[in-house]
């Protein structure tokens, strides 16, 4: 049986970003995935995602500079330093792993 996340950056869009969480558990949903929660709080979106049970299955890494066409920091020449700042940092509902 797969297992599926709803992706908050595509569906329930009749909601705010945070109520989509709330959405995506009354749909019966297990876990949920997004883009870029970058403008959100961390703990926002972790106490979200605990008060809807609900797991985070992953968001993306800043995309870089979206709205002027760039599509990802891999995908630019020195970008992979841009993004060093970013990598290993624990996600909404994650911690630090020590060691």
């Amino acid at each position: 049986m797969p297992r599926l996340a709803a992706k908050l950056s595509m569906m329930f869009n009749e909601a705010g970003f945070r109520d989509r969480f709330d959405a995506a558990a009354r749909a019966g949903c297990a876990a949920v995935a997004f883009q870029f929660p970058y403008a959100h709080p961390a703990a926002a979106l972790r106490t979200r995602l605990a008060a809807n049970g609900l797991r985070q299955a992953l968001f993306n890494m800043p995309a870089s500079d979206w709205a002027g066409g760039e599509r990802g920091l891999a995908a630019l020449h020195g970008g992979h330093s841009r993004g060093r700042g970013v990598c290993g940092q624990p996600g909404p509902g994650r911690r630090r792993r020590r060691g």
